[in-house]
Order: C-alpha cells, then structure tokens, then sequence
C-alpha cells in the first residue's frame, strides 16, 4: 500500500517514539520512506519531511493495520523535488523503518533506520561519537551530511584522519534544529586519501555518508545513526 504525502504541513501532535531518515529529492534523485507496523494493532505516524534549512515542506498521516506495510514516495507523491534533508516519523506504536534511495530509475540503496530519536534533555552523556569511512581516489569521491533531528541546537566537531592515522583537519559545527549541512571532503585533502571520519557532538547527530565513482555519479548511500562511544 502506498501512502498519500501531501505538499503542505501536517500540525504537531504529541507522540511516543520519533524516528530520523533522511531523504534526497533533488534533481535526479527521489526517495520511498517505507513503514511497517510491529504491533498486533492498528497505529498511526506522522511522516515530515524537511529541506536543508529546516523548513518543513511536506507532511502525511499514515494509518497501518497490525504488521501492516506502507510506502511513501516523497518526490513523487510530495514534489519537493530541489529538496533533501531529515525525515522525522512520530508515532506512538512500535514500528520498523527503511528509506529507499534511487538516482533516476535506478534503485541504489536501502537503509534500516529504527533507532529512536531520544528527547535532548532526558540525556544523560556529555557527548556522542560517531564515524564513518571516506575515499577520495581517482575512482572514489564522498560526500558527507550531517543532519540535525532535534527541535534544539546541536553542536560538535568533526575530526578527519587519512589512512596512516594523521589528523587532517578539524571542525567545529552548530547546527540549527533540523537542518541539514552538507561537507565535500576534497576540501580537506590534498592528495587521493581515504581513510576516517570522527563525528563527537552534544546530541546523537545522524550522518549521511554518499558514494560516487569517478565519473561523479552516486553509488551508494549509507546513513551511520549508532553511536561507537560516550562521553560520561
């Protein structure tokens, strides 16, 4: 069953659990956010969709019979083509979620993503590390994204090391509520290097990792939620 999106907001509502995706409606690029009921009975969520600045510009109502599926194509149901950043989905049920990732007809990748969104002030750590690997080769370039779920500030840094272990450069970031920044890492190296991206924040930040070959076509999209370790 496919669900309806609709181009203006949905209004707020308490809910139990938040979820973060995140979607690509840009140019040649369109995502399916898929929900599945865990309950033996009925739920709903709110599914919103915001652009890089924060601003919502899409919302839908979805209603799932018990382990029930439903997909929400949010370019072509929505239009807000020109557009990618969070996907938040509220809901006071048990549910699994996936995004679907696709550059023209081609469906790319598939990401599990249930980890729920935690509110900023029930946190009991000083900081949250996360990480993620880049190559930038003749045959391999990424792109970082670092997405902001909360309605609050998010701050950190962000460390980048080459493959031998050496610091490359260092970045401070804050991040406005739900926005969304994107990072060309070539910037920071001067020669083809892969190697390690450390991620240490206030708030568990949700990264965005894409693949692209040499031609600059994407291969691969990868969203890194978990954090590896906590700041007491």
């Amino acid at each position: 069953m496919v669900a309806t999106l609709c181009g203006t907001v949905m209004a707020p509502r308490a809910v139990g659990r938040a979820y973060a995706l995140y979607h690509d409606s840009t140019e040649g690029r369109s995502t399916a956010i898929v929900l599945t009921n865990l309950d033996d009975s009925a739920i709903t969520a709110q599914v919103s969709a915001f652009d890089a600045n924060g601003d919502e510009v899409a919302g839908a109502d979805v209603s799932l019979a018990a382990f029930a599926s439903e997909a929400v194509f949010l370019t072509l149901d929505a239009g807000i083509g020109g557009a990618s950043g969070l996907v938040r989905v509220e809901t006071a049920g048990r549910i699994a979620l996936s995004a679907w990732y696709a550059a023209g007809e081609e469906w790319l990748a598939v990401e599990n993503a249930t980890g729920s969104v935690l509110v900023v002030e029930e946190y009991a750590y000083t900081g949250y590390w996360l990480t993620m690997n880049y190559a930038n080769t003749a045959s391999r370039m990424t792109s970082l994204s670092l997405v902001n779920p909360y309605d609050e500030l998010l701050r950190g840094e962000m460390y980048v090391y080459s493959e031998a272990g050496k610091r490359v450069s260092t970045h401070g970031f804050e991040l406005d509520s739900r926005t969304t920044a994107v990072i060309s890492l070539d910037q920071d190296l001067e020669d083809p290097a892969w190697g390690m991206v450390d991620v240490h924040c206030d708030a568990p930040v949700l990264l965005v990792t894409e693949y692209f070959d040499a031609a600059g076509e994407l291969i691969d999209l990868d969203l890194v939620s978990s954090v590896y370790l906590l700041d007491p």
